[in-house]
């Protein structure tokens, strides 16, 4: 079997140069990704702290380069520590493919609540069959997080269930620093910390036949229950997220500013 098989099969070919070009892309690629995903979470650092999500140090500046310096160094190191769990460049891929399904499947519960709370809100585009479109999509999502498997999945979901903890700790000992979400905000977000721990679960006892051959699954809900009972608890879990949202004082704010200084429509000659 081979490791690497289009360079392989190059080299055997005694096509040298081709197998060199795919071990060379096979380093530049993923280093290219790596840059992208530190600027990325460089900047939603900083966005967690100008919202009071994160201490207001990450959304300190540079005055000459314009980059907020220390989140980019705090996104780097966090990116290190995150290699350690993952010795398997196959695993790094499956963990950080289900987060980003993850980060994905909350925009259908966010886009049903803003229409459902602010109807009234001037909407250049609205897209149709929402009422269909936001629940089958969040089911995807979730069944993809659920094939990941449970050698992936608990890592990604105990450290998600650890940052809510972390959050709701620093907000307390540092409210100057961090907002401390109120009683209704909490109610808000309780589907979500109890939609982690029951794909946790699921993933736990679910059938040992997705992810890794190592993914230690019980099978305690065979195939292909256990995928009616992931579609069952999703569309659950994304009506119990619709109706928790609610009309937040920066909502107000945004519709506010958008009344203000309406956006410019494009002129077409």
């Amino acid at each position: 079997m081979f490791n690497a098989p289009f360079a392989e099969v190059a080299a055997a070919l005694n096509l040298g140069w081709l197998s060199v070009l795919l071990y060379a892309d096979a380093v530049f690629s993923p280093a290219g990704t790596g840059n992208i995903y530190i600027v990325s979470t460089t900047r939603v650092l900083y966005a967690l702290s100008k919202n009071r999500y994160s201490p207001k140090a990450l959304s300190r500046v540079d005055p000459k380069t314009g980059i907020p310096s220390l989140a980019l160094v705090i996104a780097l190191l966090f990116g290190l520590v995150f290699l350690l769990p993952f010795p398997y460049w196959v695993s790094l891929v499956a963990v950080v493919s289900s987060a980003t399904v993850f980060t994905y499947i909350i925009g259908p519960v966010a886009a049903s609540v803003l229409r459902r709370t602010i109807p009234d809100a001037n909407r250049p585009y609205r897209l149709g069959g929402l009422q269909v479109i936001a629940p089958i999509a969040f089911v995807i999502g979730s069944l993809i997080i659920y094939w990941t498997g449970w050698a992936y999945d608990w890592k990604l979901l105990v450290a998600l269930l650890i940052g809510v903890v972390l959050y709701l700790i620093f907000s307390r000992v540092a409210p100057e620093q961090i907002e401390a979400p109120d009683r209704q905000s909490l109610r808000a977000g309780l589907w979500m910390v109890i939609y982690l721990i029951t794909m946790l679960a699921m993933s736990y006892f679910g059938s040992a036949r997705f992810g890794a051959a190592f993914s230690h699954s019980k099978g305690v809900i065979q195939y292909p229950w256990d995928l009616v009972v992931v579609i069952i608890l999703a569309l659950a879990f994304y009506y119990w997220g619709v109706a928790s949202g609610y009309r937040t004082p920066m909502v107000e704010e945004a519709l506010q500013q958008l009344r203000e200084s309406p956006p410019k429509r494009a002129s077409v000659n």
